[in-house]
């Protein structure tokens, strides 16, 4: 037995629908409206043949959810999905060799994912993903140190964001969903 991802729309007071296959041990990452039309998109990370989990997007077809394995940049042994948004694109994290990181995005289901990678070559990895094609990433320069970083997808690189005066270190808690403003929690 194993768990299976499903949706129930209860603005409409449907019937759930299944997203993943019957006990496949798909998990969840993030759920939006999509919008092309009045259909919920599925961003899941399902097991792998070799155990690691493979990003996934679920989109419905007007009578059942069709799941689409997310592109490996080239080297990466696995990527793991975050978020999607509204306009099908998806942010994640890619794992290489070494235990490396790259933040990774997805211009839609079928596009060739774009990775960021630290100027020092630290690893990156996403945690948040917007509306806007944002995301908010970490940065990991050492073990137990990170950096919270803010990535517009359409640049190559992150900006580390400014920990407030008076504080020594600041986590990021989430990202709003259209805006691209960052809620966080800070330590002095």
């Amino acid at each position: 037995l194993g768990n299976t991802a499903v949706v129930w729309p209860f603005a409409k007071r449907g019937e759930p629908v299944q997203v993943s296959v019957r006990n496949d041990n798909c998990r969840v990452a993030a759920i939006i409206d999509s919008n092309v039309d009045s259909s919920t998109l599925v961003a899941l990370n399902c097991p792998h043949l070799l155990g690691n989990p493979k990003a996934t997007i679920a989109t419905f077809n007007g009578t059942k959810y069709v799941m689409k394995a997310l592109k490996l940049p080239p080297a990466a042994t696995y990527c793991e999905v975050v978020g999607i948004n509204s306009q099908s694109q998806a942010a994640g994290t890619c794992h290489y060799a070494n235990n490396f990181t790259a933040a990774t995005y997805w211009s839609g289901p079928d596009a060739e994912p774009k990775t960021l990678v630290s100027t020092q070559n630290y690893p990156v990895e996403a945690v948040y993903f917007n509306n806007n094609g944002s995301a908010i990433v970490k940065v990991l320069p050492a073990q137990n140190q990170e950096i919270p970083a803010f990535w517009r997808t359409s640049t190559d690189d992150a900006d580390p964001l400014p920990t407030p005066q008076n504080f020594n270190n600041c986590r990021v808690d989430a990202l709003a969903v259209s805006v691209d403003t960052a809620l966080m929690t800070c330590a002095s």
